[in-house]
């Protein structure tokens, strides 16, 4: 009998520290942050639909429980803000958390991803102007009208649910201790994830190594993937302090000066199958280009791949000497501006885009390799202080033609290229096309006007190039012009830009990560180079990398290093034209395509 009552004794404590439990638990989803609670909650599910029907990989199972707990917490720091008598700044935050799933809604279709790394570097890479662009074309993209709908139909559920459940009724007291039985079992999930997310933020190798797929946290809110994409971004800044070092390090063994004028030109995305040079079914974008290679001063590459679609990404793997086949970081080895500028060449930097006097966030923070004063030092001769509307300005900052080849020089220009907002990026004068010449039969009217605009931004890039190339025909120059990317412009659905997709496809891999590449040789560099002119031609049906760019350059200089690879150098007999093209991190490029098993 004392047995029962004991038992009977503490069940009933049991149950009565429940009950506290639960009532002081859910203090924070009471009244009215029950419906900021339940808003939260329903926007986290219909991302988690929204990215089912993008087909972007997602877990029922983590997006239907795991969120609710991180839900809990936004709402737990408003409460601790009314608690402390700071209620407006609460519902500042909480009206600031309400913006960041609604802007991951956004991101899901507008770039096919949630917040990650790669989005938000792009952000933190977008100065005020492309900002401003980005925000005109956003306008016309369906993304933001699909977002304006979610938020629209979150809003009516939420406030739908809230006055049903307000009124009693008999199973609500069952409602409540299952939403806190809920609360309690994602937190407890949700420890090792938040154990994750901290370290990512404390040290800067945990945090590359969390963005493993197979070691990266559980996230399954927006703000949480937006703290882990920050801490990794965050990281990779950091890391150029290794790369600094590593470029004060590397030493030169000798140069012949084999090319004394190398001229680099850097486009910006550009998906080559809007180029007639490339696509005869295409427009007539690139009359200028066309002269040049029948003049016989251009020399088109037919198959080359960027590895990443993100400009930061693709100018770390291409300036650096760094190779899949390498030991260690990218960080751990020098850019080639920085072993020019050693060996003895005038190294000149051009561009539209990463000046250094930038108030942008993403370079004041060293994000970029061009950026930081001392890595900028260590890599180039001059540079340019001022950038320009349009990349015809660019060209003033050119030096003189016949002061290039008084000293060995390297000259880069970086253009704006095809750059959304693609309307943007070239005067009035050259709105060549109009949209009912678009065959495209996607976004309707829409489609055809942004494909328009790009085929006339294609069109303008045709004459800068032109341009930059006849500013050195009478001089012994050797040149290449490549993009860093694609670009997407409604050319196989309804969309334009660059997306982040999880699985590449073949027509992203198309659009998005093959670019276009091409040789310019002047009239006295070829009669004085006839051997490199040969192993130019004998290139156009290799296939490339845009990473294997260094080697190029090197040997086109005659610098020799250690670190110069002849089998990753196009030009070499010992090139090797069956190495493994891997884009977007893991990606075998050749065999998505169907050219190898």
């Amino acid at each position: 009998m004392k047995c029962n009552k004991s038992l009977s004794s503490l069940v009933s404590r049991v149950g009565l520290g429940l009950l506290w439990m639960k009532n002081h638990t859910l203090k924070p989803v009471s009244g009215f942050k029950r419906v900021v609670f339940l808003f939260y909650v329903l926007f986290s599910y219909t991302i988690a639909f929204s990215a089912i029907f993008l087909k972007i990989p997602t877990s029922w199972f983590l997006s239907v429980l795991l969120p609710v707990f991180d839900c809990y917490l936004l709402c737990l720091v408003i409460h601790l803000f009314s608690l402390a008598r700071l209620k407006p700044i609460g519902w500042l935050f909480g009206f600031f958390a309400a913006w960041l799933f609604f802007g991951e809604l956004f991101t899901l279709f507008y770039y096919h991803s949630y917040y990650s790394m790669y989005v938000i570097q792009l952000v933190f890479e977008t100065n005020l102007r492309e900002s401003m662009e980005l925000m005109d074309s956003s306008l016309q993209h369906p993304a933001l009208w699909y977002s304006v709908l979610g938020f629209a139909l979150v809003s009516v559920l939420t406030f739908g649910i809230s006055y049903l459940i307000r009124k009693p009724f008999r199973y609500k007291p069952i409602l409540s201790f299952l939403v806190f039985a809920v609360i309690v079992w994602s937190g407890i999930r949700q420890f090792s994830a938040y154990r994750k997310l901290y370290l990512t933020f404390v040290d800067s190798e945990i945090a590359i190594q969390n963005n493993d797929s197979g070691k990266m946290p559980h996230l399954n809110t927006p703000l949480v993937r937006l703290l882990h994409s920050i801490a990794f971004n965050k990281a990779q800044t950091m890391s150029l302090d290794v790369l600094q070092a590593s470029v004060e390090a590397a030493t030169v063994d000798s140069c012949s000066f084999r090319s004394p004028l190398i001229l680099l030109v850097i486009g910006e995305s550009y998906n080559k199958h809007h180029a007639h040079i490339y696509n005869p079914s295409s427009l007539p974008t690139t009359p200028c280009l066309e002269r040049l290679q029948s003049s016989g001063h251009l020399t088109v590459l037919k198959d080359v791949v960027s590895p990443y679609n993100g400009t930061s990404e693709v100018f770390k793997s291409m300036f650096s000497l760094w190779d899949e086949g390498c030991e260690g970081d990218w960080t751990l080895y020098p850019l080639f501006p920085a072993i020019f500028k050693k060996a003895g060449y005038r190294v000149c930097f051009l561009t539209n885009q990463f000046i250094i006097s930038t108030t942008d966030f993403y370079d004041v923070v060293g994000g970029t390799i061009f950026n930081r004063p001392r890595l900028s030092e260590l890599q180039f001769t001059y540079r340019n202080s001022k950038i320009y509307d349009y990349d015809l300005e660019l060209l003033q900052e050119l030096p003189p033609s016949d002061t290039l080849t008084t000293n060995a020089t390297l000259l880069i220009v970086h253009l704006l290229g095809q750059h959304v907002a693609f309307k943007e990026r070239y005067p009035e004068e050259y709105a060549h096309f109009k949209p009912h010449e678009e065959p495209t039969p996607f976004g309707g009217n829409t489609g055809k006007k942004i494909a328009s605009e790009y085929d006339n931004a294609t069109y303008y890039n045709d004459v800068v190039v032109d341009s930059i190339f006849r500013t050195f025909q009478d001089t012994e120059c050797v040149g290449i012009y490549l993009a860093d990317h694609g670009e997407e412009a409604y050319d196989w659905r309804p969309s334009s830009g660059r997306t982040s997709e999880a699985e590449i496809t073949k027509e992203i891999a198309r659009n998005q990560y093959e670019i276009p590449f091409m040789f310019y040789t002047s009239d006295s560099y070829a009669a004085r180079h006839p051997d490199i002119m040969e192993q130019i031609h004998g290139a156009v049906d290799k296939p490339f990398l845009s990473t294997d760019l260094a080697h190029l350059l090197l040997y086109l200089g005659g610098i020799h290093t250690s670190l110069y690879k002849e089998k990753l150098n196009i030009l070499s007999p010992a090139y090797d034209a069956g190495r493994k093209r891997v884009i977007h991190y893991d990606t075998d490029y050749d065999q998505l395509m169907g050219h190898r098993e």
